[in-house]
């Protein structure tokens, strides 16, 4: 499973001071943490196997949710230019859609 790129890891390490290894340890745990406790608290699927069968239906195979983003280029005021900045360089907005099982989307979210 891949959980996030190389260079999200190195941000992760430089911003706690710590080795990549060890962000990647925290992430690995954080997300056990999630799945452990929270998840049965928040996601509830009444019948998961009709979930999965119309994800399959659609091409996703043994999934239960889609999630997708996208980065929207922006004009930014010259004085706060490094807060629109993205990882790839340019200036931002950060679009980020998840969709059900009837391909409707059922949060949309942007910073």
């Amino acid at each position: 499973m891949k959980l996030a790129t190389p260079g999200i890891y190195c941000y992760i390490a430089n911003q706690f001071s710590i080795g990549k290894s060890v962000a990647g340890e925290a992430i690995w745990e954080a997300c056990g943490v999630i799945q452990d406790i929270l998840a049965n608290h928040f996601i509830h699927l009444i019948n998961p196997q009709n979930v999965i069968t119309d994800f399959s239906c659609m091409g996703f195979p043994t999934c239960v949710s889609a999630v997708d983003g996208i980065y929207i280029p922006t004009l930014c005021p010259t004085q706060a230019s490094q807060a629109f900045n993205n990882c790839r360089g340019f200036s931002s907005i950060i679009l980020q859609g998840i969709a059900d099982r009837q391909g409707q989307f059922t949060c949309i979210f942007t910073s």
